[in-house]
């Protein structure tokens, strides 16, 4: 009986075993869900509105499904938080990539006991080209003998955005004589070295991010007959023919032409848009012949208030172009006729503003000094203002963005 008893528990014992192998079996047989991506690796071009489309299918295996979820694996570049439609869908939309670079997505699904089944999709996003057609104005000269010449501030050029910012633009001037000028010739300064009925060639050169991206040149002819002027838009015409009319003009007129200048840059990251306000700051309101010009700002107005700005960020300067001198809020805004200022001369004052290095308006201002004082102000073009005061300027404040 003992025995019997015995063998009946073996033979439990036996079987449980063999039923728990059984089970082990079963588990190691289970088949994970399948995950097949739809659409293969892919290649994007960076831009504002990316949007990176991710599709899979999902089988199921021995399990239901119970869950799904996209997610960025890796990343060659840092900072990036892409944004997903819906990161629990088979088939989803990312935006949000601000950054050129190589991207892996996984999408992870598990089945109701946590067996998983898994697959990558890897994204190329390529850095992006912009351009942007800067046009330089024409110059007309219509009024000939000319003693000046003024080729103007890069700040009155058109076309600029918001990856060719205004003060993107640089220039060199020169003639043939490897004169260098700020912009503005003195045909009367004795020591350019110009001989009578002599042609002059000015060059200007334009840079962008220190290349050239473009030239423009003038031949203009000089003449002693005539003061040291500039008698002729082309050196070739003879003094008879630049001849004077019954009004006491001359007769030859000319222009210097305009001239598009082509940008172009790779962007590899896409900044968030820069915020902006715009102020207009104000002058005394009147002007008269005095031995000072005082450009001190007499207010700072915001547009709906100063909001992320404060009229202490910006940075004024006038700087008298002839004397290469610099006014600004440690020196003083209040320019005096004893500083170097003579009599008989016209002085250009270039106001600019900036915040940090980013400028925010300009405007020139031009003075004589005749009988001792400073006389009449006169805009860029050498046209005098009315009323006979320094104009307010309309500023626009950039600082960079955030996401």
């Amino acid at each position: 009986m003992k025995n019997k008893q015995t063998l009946l528990i073996i033979a439990l014992i036996v079987i449980i075993a063999l039923a728990m192998v059984g089970c082990n079996e079963d588990n190691n047989d289970t088949t994970p869900p399948t995950v097949t991506i739809t659409n293969a690796n892919q290649t994007k071009t960076l831009a504002p509105d990316l949007v990176i489309e991710l599709s899979a299918t999902v089988t199921q295996g021995t399990n239901p499904i119970q869950s799904k979820e996209w997610t960025l694996k890796n990343a060659t570049v840092d900072g990036v938080t892409p944004v997903f439609a819906d990161k629990t869908a088979a088939t989803t939309t990312v935006t949000g990539i601000k950054k050129a670079g190589t991207f892996v997505f996984e999408l992870k699904v598990k089945d109701t006991t946590g067996v998983e089944g898994t697959a990558t999709v890897t994204v190329v996003v390529n850095a992006m080209t912009v351009t942007a057609n800067i046009v330089v104005p024409a110059i007309p000269i219509t009024t000939l003998p000319a003693t000046t010449l003024d080729f103007g501030l890069p700040s009155s050029y058109t076309g600029y955005n918001s990856d060719f910012p205004n003060g993107c633009i640089t220039y060199t001037l020169k003639d043939n004589k490897n004169n260098n000028f700020n912009g503005q010739v003195n045909a009367g300064d004795s020591t350019l070295g110009y001989v009578n009925s002599e042609g002059i060639t000015f060059t200007q050169t334009f840079y962008y991010n220190n290349q050239v991206v473009g030239t423009r040149s003038v031949l203009l002819r000089f003449s002693t007959s005539v003061g040291g002027r500039f008698s002729a838009i082309d050196a070739n015409l003879a003094d008879s023919e630049a001849t004077i009319t019954p009004d006491g003009s001359w007769a030859t007129r000319g222009i210097i032409p305009p001239i598009t200048l082509t940008l172009s840059k790779t962007i590899t990251e896409i900044l968030p848009p820069p915020i902006t306000k715009i102020v207009t700051v104000s002058f005394p309101a009147s002007f008269s012949a005095s031995t000072n010009i005082n450009f001190s700002p007499t207010s700072y107005i915001p547009e709906n208030g100063w909001g992320d700005f404060s009229q202490s960020e910006i940075i004024y300067t006038v700087t008298c172009t002839e004397l290469s001198k610099t006014y600004n809020s440690s020196t003083g805004f209040n320019v005096n006729l004893s500083e170097g200022y003579t009599e008989g001369n016209t002085y250009t004052f270039t106001q600019i503003f900036k915040v940090g290095s980013v400028e925010a308006g300009r405007q020139v201002i031009k003075a004589n000094v005749l009988f001792g004082t400073f006389a009449s102000l006169r805009d860029i073009n050498n046209v005098a203002l009315s009323p006979q005061a320094i104009p307010s300027i309309t500023l626009t404040l950039t600082k960079p963005g955030t996401w």
